[in-house]
């Protein structure tokens, strides 16, 4: 392992898959970057996020916390590309938790619900 690097996005292009092995997580932003970047996701349906950033399976493989066997056949699916989604669309689903969808999405709220003024 490399240890600390400034910008990991090149190390997770490179990667096969991600495997993100949480019991709890708050915004899992290391999904969203291995969305950007193309790559595969194997990750544990932990609360909070990792289940909607992956909708629910859709963008990734989810297995129970604590789960080590499906978690394993999950990556082993990866690995051997019996579960493979293109790299484009992966890239695609990040595009959803960019700052410019967020502030989008919120004037679109604003100018929809004028009731307020």
């Amino acid at each position: 392992m490399p240890g600390y690097v400034d910008d990991p996005g090149a190390w997770m292009q490179a990667a096969d898959v991600l495997v993100l092995a949480s019991r709890h997580e708050g915004l899992g932003s290391v999904l969203i970057v291995a969305l950007a970047c193309g790559t595969q996701i194997d990750s544990t349906d932990c609360p909070s996020s990792p289940a909607e950033i992956i909708v629910n399976g859709r963008y990734g493989q989810l297995a129970q916390v604590d789960d080590v066997l499906v978690l394993a056949k999950a990556l082993q699916l990866a690995l051997g590309q019996s579960f493979y989604l293109e790299p484009a669309t992966l890239a695609h689903r990040a595009v959803v938790f960019s700052p410019e969808h967020a502030a989008n999405r919120y004037l679109e709220l604003l100018t929809v619900n004028k009731t307020w003024s």
